[in-house]
């Protein structure tokens, strides 16, 4: 199915080429690409989840260079489709790459018919205005699982792709590296080349290694070597960065690292007919596994290759006069990002860097502008990461690191969600495009002093939850709302230098300005509960209209356009992600002070939706109302792991809480095989899922 949704032009008024804004509708969004054409327009693929939530759909969503959506498509069938890549040819023809379990999933003139039932790869080829498939297909093999995890293409609008397979099938031509001998049990590396008709595989090669470091595994069986990423040079010569836990893939006799585990680097001839080289980037390790990891690749006219990733090897190649020639992280316990440019014939290093402090620094994704600066978005939990130009708090980053590597051209920090996921330059220079895991889309100057924007907002509910790669919870930066919901909004500029804390009036309502600050969703004003510099906690309007409802810090910022969705639950949790939960007695619950079996659990939650009756927006709740009526609870717990659906004994208004707050009581069960259970609030298919401590308990 092909469906068009959401035409819809918003107008951001921008300083210079600077916007923000969010590309969503009422499913989840997970952007995973971005790319931009020479106009600046801005092309951003990802994932966008389904209800069931079993199912996802691929999206293609382009913006123009004020960042006003055109158009939005949706493609998939009724398995998991995901998109992991993007690119444009020389025509404006836009290629979308990924994976999918969906047998249905749509093809037109396809190359590869069948796909594995375990996962394929897919390329889909669209007219430049997204409105046609030009050709869709399966890619990777039949014979095993595949995915596609990036792709490029040429002058010509040849397209090159990269990945990873099981399939023995796989295509591979004469002078390739053919390892379909060895996957099957071990995952093998591809790369291939496609005609712009997408009717013939002008190469295709496949890199799978047999023996891990110190004969820990004599076999090999399970041994993964995967495609991360692919471009390709001036002259037609591809460039394939992959991973690999084997340490006998086939380098060349001239490598910079002979003999190695993790990341690797090959080149591939414009011909196709062999690797020119093929090189690790880091010596093996023992059983213990790599060190380090490439994550994204980016190749200049000229055939330099710039590859970043994550490393916790001290050891790692470093050169001289570069912007932090010294390890900063704590081995495994924390790495660094790294930037390492080979030339053409991959012999030796241009220049490499470490990047990052004591904690866990990663580069996510790597773009090189037309001066040669190299830009760099990735995570960090290193409090002395370089943030010459951001936020304070902030764990995700963007970074600029002129020609030659000696200096640092730009540094920031962003909130969970902002920047991470993909980078992308335009044809301003200084402008650079960033896409969040969770759909916000930002246009970046990096050379005038920041304009007063909105970036995104999270509920209120997990504002101190720690991000996924701290703990394996957290919300990033988004634009979903719901009527009701508490939200915090985050952004620069947006609020005074000294923080303020709202209070109720006399009358038990919160202000809607404070400090200063006013915001507007959807034109309604919304009451303040917390305003600074970099972040405004406020309540969406109760009659907050569904669909687009732009958000504005008035006389401030730009537009942010957000989407009111019905319903978006999120239960108050504690930083590490558990319950903000109390007891039946009223203590605290917590480890050492878990809830009994039978008992009954008070937890709190906000994007229920307007179930709150009569009542203002910002008054203080009073009277208990057992109003929430489309609030369920699904309880997962030992020796029923798949939960068991209750309806709470209380959901509805919280009684010394503003309005917007829903309290839900939950009774505990009688037989509990374990230290702690998940419960999970589900508002008309929308779900919020948190830990609750209890006291294991088996009554036979």
């Amino acid at each position: 199915m092909l469906t068009k949704f959401g035409l819809l032009i918003l107008v951001l008024p921008a300083l210079g080429a600077e916007y923000s804004t969010y590309i969503g509708d009422n499913y989840p969004y997970h952007s995973a690409a971005i790319t931009t054409d020479a106009a600046g327009n801005a092309y951003i693929a990802g994932s966008r989840l389904l209800s069931p939530p079993a199912s996802t759909d691929v999206f293609l969503t382009k913006l123009d260079p004020n960042g006003s959506l055109v158009f939005t498509v949706a493609l998939g069938g009724k398995g998991i489709d995901t998109s992991t890549s993007i690119v444009l040819d020389p025509a404006g023809k836009i290629y979308v790459a990924g994976s999918s379990t969906s047998l249905d999933f749509p093809l037109s003139k396809a190359l590869q018919k069948k796909p594995n039932s375990g996962g394929s790869g897919f390329i889909v080829k669209f007219s430049p205005d997204g409105g046609t498939i030009l050709y869709s297909t399966w890619f990777g093999g039949t014979l095993g699982a595949s995915s596609i995890a990036a792709v490029a293409t040429d002058a010509q609008g040849n397209l090159y792709v990269a990945g990873s397979t099981y399939a023995s099938d796989f295509p591979v031509t004469r002078g390739m590296p053919d390892a379909r001998g060895n996957v099957g049990v071990r995952q093998g590396a591809f790369v291939a080349k496609i005609s712009p008709g997408g009717d013939n595989i002008l190469y295709g090669g496949l890199l799978a290694g047999t023996a891990l470091p110190l004969d820990c595994h004599p076999t090999g069986d399970g041994l993964t070597t995967a495609g991360v990423g692919i471009g390709v040079d001036g002259s037609g010569n591809a460039y394939l960065v992959g991973n690999t836990d084997s340490t006998d893939l086939p380098v060349s006799s001239e490598a910079l690292v002979k003999q190695g585990v993790g990341a690797f680097v090959a080149k591939i001839n414009s011909a196709g007919t062999s690797l020119d080289f093929l090189t690790y980037l880091d010596a093996a390790d023992d059983c213990g596994g790599a060190k380090t990891t490439a994550s994204a690749i980016a190749v200049d006219a000229a055939g330099n290759a710039y590859v970043a990733g994550m490393t916790v090897d001290p050891k790692f190649s470093v050169t001289a006069g570069v912007v932090q020639p010294v390890f900063g992280g704590l081995g495994f316990l924390g790495g660094d990002a790294f930037v390492s440019v080979l030339p053409p014939d991959g012999k030796r290093l241009e220049w490499s860097t470490f990047l990052g402090g004591a904690g866990r620094d990663a580069a996510q994704s790597i773009a090189v502008d037309a001066a040669g600066v190299v830009w760099l978005s990735g995570s960090t939990t290193s409090s002395e990461f370089p943030n010459a130009n951001g936020e304070p708090k902030g764990t995700e980053f963007l970074v600029g690191i002129s020609r030659g590597g000696s200096r640092l051209v730009y540094s920031a920090l962003y909130h969970y969600g902002g920047v991470a996921v993909a980078v992308a330059v335009g044809p301003v220079t200084g402008l650079v495009y960033t896409a969040g895991a969770a759909g916000t889309v930002a246009a970046i100057s990096t050379t005038i002093p920041p304009s007063p924007r909105i970036f995104g907002v999270v509920t209120l509910a997990k504002e101190r939850v720690l991000p996924d790669f701290v703990r394996g919870y957290g919300i990033p930066l988004g634009g979903s709302i719901a009527a009701g919901e508490l939200i915090s909004i985050y952004g620069r500029h947006i609020g005074p230098a000294a923080e303020a804390y709202a209070t109720f009036d006399s009358a038990g309502v919160l202000p809607t300005t404070l400090a200063g600050v006013a915001v507007t969703v959807g034109g309604l004003r919304a009451p303040l509960i917390y305003v600074s510099e970099g972040r405004i906690d406020a309540i969406v309007p109760m009659r907050a209209p569904a669909g687009l409802a732009d958000i504005a810090i008035a006389s401030v910022t730009p537009h942010f356009r957000s989407v009111v969705v019905p319903a978006a639950p999120a239960i108050f949790a504690n930083p590490d992600g558990t319950a903000a939960a109390l007891n039946q007695d009223g203590t605290v619950n917590s480890r050492d002070n878990a809830a009994p079996p039978g008992s009954i659990v008070s937890l709190w939650a906000t994007g229920t939706g307007p179930t709150f009756g009569s009542l203002n927006d910002g008054q203080l709740t009073v009277l208990a109302v057992d109003n929430c009526v489309g609030c369920l609870v699904n309880i997962s717990r030992f020796p029923s792991p798949s939960g068991d659906l209750v309806i709470p004994s209380y959901g509805g208004s919280a009684p010394g809480i503003v309005a917007g707050v829903t309290q839900i009581n939950v009774a505990i069960p009688l037989a509990v095989g374990s230290s702690s259970i998940a419960i999970t609030l589900n508002v008309g298919g929308a779900t919020d899922t948190v830990l609750i401590s209890v006291q294991s308990f088996f009554p036979f």
